[in-house]
């Protein structure tokens, strides 16, 4: 009997026509987040996958590989046959633990030549395994499920099942460009739109000598955090202060937060666009801060003519933090950290700005050479 991991998809299993690019991109996403492992081999059946090893390695490292792994809804270890009554009670009988344990019976049946129906599939071999371990039968909540699909001739048998990160295979929906800062909502969009089969690409402004470099080793750390879930990301650290003290001495202090965030979006379309990302992502929750009001976000956005995607718009703090903790980057983002935009706060910043307020106040700034001197100063860091 061969060792396999078996995996089901949730989302994939509708996309009929394109459904072949879903498991292809799923498919090789696997083979590189595995491969730090070894080399395994990912094989299509009917309506399922199933990963087998090539190298040794640790079935416990290859199935944490699994959890990060964008469109699976469910994956375990299990064992695969050619497809014979013979051999499903042979494999039964030798995963099956030893001790005391209530169990139940679960058949799919995708192969018509299997003689059996799948009511008598899981009445016999339940009987199989009574009569084997004398265990009680319970199928509302056993201890033990045992697993059977019987798929392209073959039999593929499982007592363990592990709930996956669902949402799509992660590069299908294209490269975006994340805004990064070191707290707790910007990682979390950038994992929102990873789940949604997005390539992430980072842009992250700080305010050195200012700031701390602790500050962007943690934003480091946080980006590093989010690469267990894509093979590479590309991190752009933007030297921003500069720029911040020339919007200080020629603009209104009310407006210093909104000219801040004009401008990154400036800088981070450019860059977007040397990438070839079709999208800017902001981790941005509606009325969150001043800068967070509709007012503030329309009049930001007016610096643009690229997408900007908001997945926490209409998210509150608490289902943030959570989506925080699943993606592994709040320890990190809840250290402590020096944001830029905290660097020459204004004391009270507007609430409510308009387009021709702020288009005005930018009247007093080199709009263009601002934004080509802090480009040109731009460190890029590969991260894998």
């Amino acid at each position: 009997m061969q060792k396999i991991h078996l995996l089901h998809y949730g989302e994939l299993a509708l996309k009929l026509g394109n459904r072949r690019l879903f498991e292809e991109r799923l498919a090789k996403n696997i083979r590189a987040l595995a491969a730090p492992l070894g080399r395994v081999k990912v094989k299509r059946l009917y309506g399922r996958m199933v990963v087998v090893p090539e190298t040794d390695m640790d079935d416990g490292e290859l199935a944490l590989v699994l959890d990060r792994v964008f469109g699976l809804a469910y994956h375990g270890q299990a064992y695969m046959e050619e497809a014979s009554w013979e051999n499903l009670e042979r494999i039964t009988a030798a995963i099956l633990p030893e001790g005391e344990f209530t169990f139940g019976v679960r058949a799919k049946r995708a192969e018509q030549t299997w003689p059996k129906g799948r009511g008598e599939t899981e009445r016999e071999l339940g009987a199989f395994v009574v009569g084997l371990r004398g265990w009680k039968v319970n199928l509302t909540n056993p201890d033990i499920w045992v697993q059977v699909e019987i798929v392209n001739q073959k039999i593929l048998i499982s007592i363990e099942k592990k709930p996956g990160l669902r949402g799509l295979p992660q590069g299908v929906s294209g490269q975006v460009m994340a805004l990064f800062s070191g707290g707790i909502d910007s990682p979390a969009a950038a994992f929102a739109m990873m789940s949604r089969g997005c390539h992430i690409h980072a842009i992250h402004f700080h305010s050195a000598p200012y700031t701390s470099q602790e500050s962007q080793d943690k934003v480091v750390d946080l980006a590093q955090a989010l690469v267990r879930f894509q093979p590479k990301m590309t991190l752009h650290m933007v030297a921003f202060a500069e720029l911040q003290q020339e919007i200080v001495k020629n603009t209104p202090q009310q407006f210093r937060v909104i000219l801040y965030r004009r401008y990154m979006l400036r800088i981070a379309e450019i860059m977007a666009k040397r990438s070839r990302c079709l999208a800017l992502v902001t981790g941005e929750s509606l009325g969150q801060v001043a800068s967070q009001t509709l007012r503030n976000m329309q009049t930001v956005d007016a610096a643009t003519d690229m997408l900007i995607l908001r997945p926490l718009v209409g998210t509150d703090k608490e289902d943030i933090t959570k989506m925080a903790k699943k993606a592994g980057t709040f320890d990190i983002s809840i250290l402590p950290h020096e944001d830029c935009c905290s660097f020459l706060m204004p004391r009270k910043p507007a609430t409510r700005s308009r387009i021709f307020e702020i288009e005005k106040a930018e009247e007093g700034l080199d709009v263009e050479d601002l934004l080509w001197d802090t480009v040109r100063g731009i460190e890029t860091i590969q991260l894998s």
